[in-house]
């Protein structure tokens, strides 16, 4: 096989997002079964060399891009965007012969092949669930994108049965034999850890500090326990536009024991993961959670929600609380579990099992499986 893939959204000097990381993770996973040589990575010049020397077994192609140039706001990002997949993706598939184009995350304007099949995976309908955060004219234009997309796609991939049953709630056309699920591959790199200069105990939440994430519940939770218990409250993602800021909210209601650090490498973070007395997610939507997983992964004790993919990326191993928007509820479950921490045996069973349910070479396998169902259906 032959594969294109368009990894232009990843640039080089950036650390990667949740999508992102799933993608790397992804291709290390088709490194390690022996399956790269199969692919042709699209990538943008800034991340060119990174994505070389990640995988030295693929073939890597550049493709310019205005982020040389200085710094990129929403606009310049989107004219790049049209620029790749309206002129250049299309140009370089043009000139050899593919058997499929693969889109790792689908953004708006991504190209899909009339030509080749081509194959894109659903991260979830962020939009369609959360309508409020975007502009109006922006949301037409995403909704419309979307709706083409998911009829032209060959085939869809959805990280979890979450994303599966939303996409076809929202588009009842989508033909649901054409949509697999597939959950994200968690490569396990808890022992690359470079120590953080914070002081312990700490409750922990990592997460894109955004209003889904719904960290406002848990700083409410938290001034009702503050000064029943010796730990900090340490919040770890970056910051986006917010009707509530949490630092703002935390200096107006006195909440003295909150630290905010920001983005942090993944040593960082794999360093505040394991250290953590406590790991919380008061998250309300997750096409796919990761933090949870991530946290367990290191043998730390989860509290989150029951809310959309949660319980079923977690496998139900985790500590849950409910409703999700009930601080009172998620105050009394934090008290609980500082004084009755899971054992130790306990928390290392559920790393195994959630190890070998997010293993990348398996996740890769089921990925090829679906590349070559798709040639093979495409050459019938």
């Amino acid at each position: 096989m032959k594969i294109a893939v368009n990894l232009t959204y990843l640039a080089g000097g950036e650390q990667p997002d949740g999508t992102g990381q799933f993608a790397l993770n992804l291709f290390k996973g088709l490194q390690a079964i022996g399956k790269l040589n199969d692919f042709h990575l699209f990538v943008t010049t800034a991340f060119r060399q990174k994505c070389q020397d990640l995988f030295p077994e693929a073939k890597v192609i550049p493709i310019a891009s205005m982020r040389q140039f200085g710094s990129v706001n929403k606009y310049h990002f989107f004219l790049q965007s049209l620029s790749i997949n309206r002129c250049r993706l299309p140009h370089f598939l043009n000139k050899d012969r593919y058997d499929l184009l693969y889109h790792p995350f689908y953004e708006v304007d991504d190209y899909i092949s009339e030509k080749i099949p081509t194959v894109i995976t659903v991260h979830d309908l962020f939009f369609r669930n959360y309508p409020q955060g975007f502009n109006r004219n922006y949301l037409r234009y995403i909704k419309y994108r979307y709706e083409n997309a998911i009829r032209q796609a060959a085939h869809i991939v959805a990280p979890s049965q979450f994303v599966r049953q939303d996409i076809l709630k929202y588009y009842p056309n989508a033909q649901p034999d054409k949509i697999t699920v597939v959950n994200n591959p968690m490569w396990g790199d808890a022992d690359n850890i470079r120590d953080y200069p914070l002081e312990r105990p700490y409750i922990l939440s990592v997460n894109s500090i955004r209003e889904p994430k719904n960290l406002i519940t848990l700083l409410k939770a938290f001034q009702l326990i503050e000064d029943k218990v010796e730990h900090h409250l340490v919040l770890t993602g970056a910051k986006r536009k917010l009707s509530i800021d949490p630092e703002q909210y935390a200096q107006r209601n006195n909440i003295k024991k909150l630290i905010m650090t920001g983005y942090v490498s993944d040593e960082h973070r794999n360093y505040l993961y394991r250290n953590a007395a406590l790991f919380i997610s008061p998250s309300l939507h997750e096409g796919f959670g990761m933090t949870p997983v991530e946290a367990a992964l290191c043998e730390v004790p989860v509290l989150t929600t029951r809310e959309t993919s949660i319980p079923e990326i977690t496998r139900n191993l985790v500590n849950y609380y409910e409703p999700a928007r009930d601080h009172q509820v998620l105050a009394e479950r934090i008290l609980h579990l500082l004084k009755n921490r899971p054992p130790q045996s306990e928390l290392h069973r559920i790393k195994n099992t959630l190890a070998q349910e997010y293993d990348p070479q398996r996740i890769a396998a089921q990925y090829y499986d679906v590349f070559q169902m798709m040639v093979s259906s495409d050459s019938r």
